[in-house]
């Protein structure tokens, strides 16, 4: 701008001097006003060579100028996607990495429809991956350095995105294993509440009759002698009520030692 502003100041001052003195000495009859206007010619002639690649130079220095101004957008623009993209990537991680432990079918069965609501909305996530990737290309085809806004890369990026899809598929198993888990001790809380009612129902039958007492009493002394011989074989079912118990407990709360 500066050597633009004494481009124009020297027009003023110095060519159109030149100018006004040529033609002071043309219009005089100067005997050398043959060699007068050759001598004016050429100095024109550099003028405005000069005044062209000065134009050329502040053309090459805008479109430098906005170049940069795009780079510097492109820098921005990639550090704020990228920001927002590790940010989703870290929520998403932590609840792909929660551990699978439900109690119910209910339970199990509400997280694999939250994994596959998830799953849905990885095409958005992806969006922003190749919008990611193409902001990068379009910076590295500028051969510039790394970008001064931001320390994540698009090659860490990258790997950030491929190991989520081995989070991904590793939840994927756990979730089934879970539903498996789940499907089974359901099972086994419906056999147990199967055996315990039926031996509930049958010892408040038998409460009920002992407490009647009709009858003399060798009659009753009969009933109980056979009630006694029936409530010794009913001890193998509240041994498999016991047993089923027990499994139902351990799978509802593996690893801790139930008392």
């Amino acid at each position: 701008e500066t050597f633009d502003i004494g481009l124009r100041a020297f027009e003023t001052e110095g060519i159109q001097n030149i100018s006004a003195l040529k033609e002071q000495l043309i219009s005089g009859n100067h005997v050398q006003a043959g060699a007068i206007n050759k001598k004016f010619s050429e100095v024109i002639a550099r003028w405005n060579r000069l005044l062209s690649d000065s134009a050329g130079r502040e053309q090459r220095l805008l479109e430098v100028q906005n170049q940069f101004r795009q780079i510097e957008e492109l820098y921005l623009t990639f550090a704020k996607k990228a920001s927002a993209f590790n940010s989703w990537f870290e929520n998403a991680e932590e609840d792909m990495t929660d551990p699978v432990r439900c109690n119910s079918i209910e339970e199990i069965r509400s997280l694999r429809e939250a994994h596959a609501q998830f799953q849905a909305s990885l095409a958005s996530a992806n969006a922003d991956f190749e919008s990611l990737a193409q902001l990068d290309k379009q910076i590295k085809s500028f051969n510039v350095g790394p970008n001064p806004y931001t320390w994540f890369t698009m090659e860490a990026l990258a790997d950030t995105w491929k190991n989520l899809q081995s989070i991904i598929k590793q939840r994927d198993s756990e979730l089934a294993q879970e539903e498996v888990r789940q499907e089974e001790n359901d099972k086994l809380r419906k056999e147990f509440a199967k055996h315990a009612n039926a031996f509930y129902q049958w010892l408040t039958e038998t409460r009920a009759q002992m407490m009647e007492g009709s009858g003399t009493l060798e009659e009753q002394l009969a009933a109980v002698g056979i009630k006694a011989h029936e409530v010794a074989g009913r001890a193998s079912d509240l041994r498999k009520i016991e047993d089923l118990g027990a499994i139902v407990g351990r799978e509802a709360y593996p690893g801790q030692s139930l008392h």
